[in-house]
């Protein structure tokens, strides 16, 4: 229904052209800009107890009349007013039992009608005019359904923040953990230890990082811990497959290059996206991609690998890397936070240092690695030219000249685009 997606466009779950990633990316690039800035920032990751199995239910209708069609708010309604369940503990079943708190638990509905019932607190943080800012973007809180991030380079504008959510608990009947709740304050390159916030007369823990959505917040040797184990998840998954039988020198390189992308490689695929990974680590899973292949396939440690991934179809994970870039930069462009606040960096940074882990700053190694600015050309063509670039024998200047010249003689011929590839080709050319 339309009045789900016309919510406040800081809220990024359940909303069509929204994803966790997005909402990652918006607080990975906060952190960034203000680090670059010079200047500290505060996040405080909110924990609802609960918050689907004691949503306050009198309170979700009263917000919904008006909003949807009567007859539809008399159906939802009707629907949760006579819900019941039963408890089975032991094998013995109980008697229905009447709720009267919270959504369907796996409902179609449940998420939408509670990112609905939270609105109004995204909206009371922004109306506050304080927290995070990235130009004319305020980014003071983040959320995908009920994980709620805040964001702030001043401590007393954080702990105002907090209290604006726990005033909103205490009037909806909602519930934030401060035990569970985690902040992390950064300032540069550095983690620090001295913000204590307080939610309810309650002190928030600090914290080096966090898992939010799946990704991960933090200094950058938890980023570094996260992909580790990651990374760690992907070769156990390897192994595990040889209880099914999927053993060494048993299985056609084929067969094994497809369980390895559809059972393994699919752990590490997901932080691709909007992770920052460096060169040097890079080459660290590639390699042990590389041996965990050979050791499976029963080759030694010393084979050649290149033209085995090319015979077996398997990406190396710079080459995946590459290309979850393009696939990202494709996405972000879907949300108009996302695409706004990528477009404003993308001029505002002028040179990236060690510590950034921006996405622009990711883009910007992509381009540099393939002659070509990603941003300018369609994601088909940056695509193409990454699969050329880990596939051909020599990945050096020379062969990239030969491949634009090749693609520019076969364009004009269809008379198609090719421009872009002159430019690329100026840019192979270029002295220094």
């Amino acid at each position: 229904m339309e009045c789900f997606n016309d919510l406040h466009p800081n809220q990024f779950g359940y909303k069509k052209n929204s994803s966790c990633k997005q909402a990652h990316f918006v607080v990975n690039e906060t952190i960034n800009y203000y680090k670059h800035g010079g200047s500290k920032v505060h996040l405080i990751s909110l924990d609802a107890t609960k918050a689907f199995d004691r949503l306050w239910r009198d309170g979700l209708f009263y917000k919904l009349i008006g909003k949807i069609p009567k007859e539809l708010w008399r159906i939802l309604y009707l629907y949760y007013k006579n819900s019941k369940i039963k408890v089975k503990l032991n094998g013995i079943v109980s008697e229905s039992v009447s709720t009267y708190e919270g959504v369907k638990q796996g409902g179609v509905l449940s998420p939408y009608l509670f990112n609905f019932f939270i609105n109004n607190l995204i909206t009371s943080c922004i109306e506050k005019n304080i927290g995070a800012k990235i130009d004319k973007f305020l980014v003071p809180i983040i959320a995908y359904c009920d994980d709620i991030i805040l964001l702030a380079p001043s401590f007393n504008h954080c702990q105002c923040l907090l209290s604006e959510c726990a005033e909103f608990a205490k009037t909806w009947k909602l519930e934030f953990n401060a035990s569970k709740s985690v902040g992390v304050s950064l300032y540069k390159s550095k983690i620090t230890f001295d913000s204590n916030f307080s939610l309810n007369g309650n002190i928030i823990p600090n914290v080096s990082g966090f898992i939010y959505l799946g990704l991960p917040i933090g200094s950058n040797e938890f980023l570094y811990d996260f992909l580790e184990k990651k990374w760690k998840s992907v070769e156990k998954s390897m192994f595990s497959l040889y209880g099914l039988g999927c053993k060494p020198k048993m299985m056609s390189p084929n067969l094994v290059s497809f369980l390895f992308k559809t059972y393994c490689q699919s752990i590490f695929r997901h932080v691709l996206d909007n992770v920052f990974i460096s060169e040097t680590k890079l080459k660290e899973f590639d390699k042990r991609q590389n041996l965990l292949i050979k050791q499976v396939i029963g080759l030694k440690k010393y084979s050649k690998m290149k033209e085995l991934r090319n015979a077996i179809d398997l990406d190396s994970v710079r080459a995946l890397y590459c290309k979850h870039k393009i696939f990202f930069l494709r996405h972000i462009e879907k949300s108009n936070v996302c695409s706004g606040i990528f477009k404003y960096l993308k001029d505002h940074y002028v040179k990236f240092d060690r510590q950034n882990t921006s996405f622009c700053k990711q883009i910007d190694f992509l381009s540099k690695k393939l002659y070509v600015d990603c941003t300018k050309y369609s994601y088909k063509i940056s695509l193409e030219i990454i699969v050329h670039h880990f596939k051909s024998k020599n990945n050096g200047l020379t062969d990239s000249i030969k491949y634009v010249i090749s693609m520019i003689t076969s364009l004009m011929n269809q008379k198609n685009e090719f421009f872009y590839l002159y430019n690329g080709l100026n840019l192979l050319l270029k002295p220094g």
